[in-house]
């Protein structure tokens, strides 16, 4: 887990006690309560961290998803629901990225507007390009890691779903009715062209995690530096 880091142990205290505070101001029915710029930081580093997190655990759970697929499967076909997965995973696998940033731009204190526009990737890297040029080098590694999928993931979000060749061979061969195919056959070789595909989507979610790690680690003096001066 990326809340694991290192980085982040620094803020381990305040956040515990933004935590307490918060929750005892639950329990008597307050809205709001008061916390101390370093417990802000804190709670806000650590919750992009923690936004990260959910974006790899849900690539995870795609991954493991198709990995089953060979398992009887009630309600769908088999393609229907390996694209339904590939789908979802090439999403979470964009959103990596933009949380990324966001993370970035949580940790050297930009303002809440300038990270919840449509130009916030390209404003963080803005602002970290000179100041911060090791930061922004592994921003630009992460999205390097995730180039082969943009366009095919900007395709799904915005204009088709997810199809390939063997998709749409598999597809076809399960919906045909009264198919003189033979369906083991055609069985064995959709596990065949998944257990494929999971293996370069797992790769794809360990170069994407291992980016991370390192643009953390290139954040650890900033996150040090703010939390000394709070």
């Amino acid at each position: 887990m990326l809340v694991e880091h290192p980085s982040l142990e620094i803020l381990r205290e305040p956040l515990t006690s933004y935590l307490m505070k918060g929750l005892e101001a639950q329990q008597v029915g307050n809205r709001s309560f008061s916390a101390t710029a370093l417990e802000i930081y804190a709670e806000a580093v650590w919750e992009r961290v923690g936004e990260v997190d959910n974006c790899l655990d849900a690539m995870r759970i795609a991954i493991e998803e198709i990995s089953n697929l060979g398992k009887p499967s009630p309600g769908a076909t088999a393609a229907v629901l390996y694209r339904y997965h590939y789908e979802n995973y090439l999403l979470r696998l964009s959103g990596l990225l933009d949380r990324a940033h966001r993370l970035v731009g949580v940790v050297v204190g930009l303002s809440s507007s300038k990270l919840n526009s449509n130009r916030t990737n390209a404003t963080v890297l803005t602002a970290v390009e000179k100041r911060h040029p090791k930061v922004h080098n592994s921003l630009l590694k992460l999205r390097a890691v995730q180039a082969d999928k943009a366009q095919l993931r900007n395709s799904v979000a915005h204009a088709t779903a997810y199809s390939t060749r063997e998709l749409g061979l598999f597809t076809a061969a399960e919906r045909l009715p009264k198919s003189p195919l033979d369906r083991t056959h055609i069985k064995g070789m959709m596990q065949a062209h998944f257990t494929t595909e999971v293996g370069w989507l797992g790769v794809l979610a360990v170069q994407s995690e291992a980016a991370i790690f390192l643009l953390l680690d290139e954040l650890t003096p900033i996150i040090c530096n703010r939390a000394s001066a709070a």
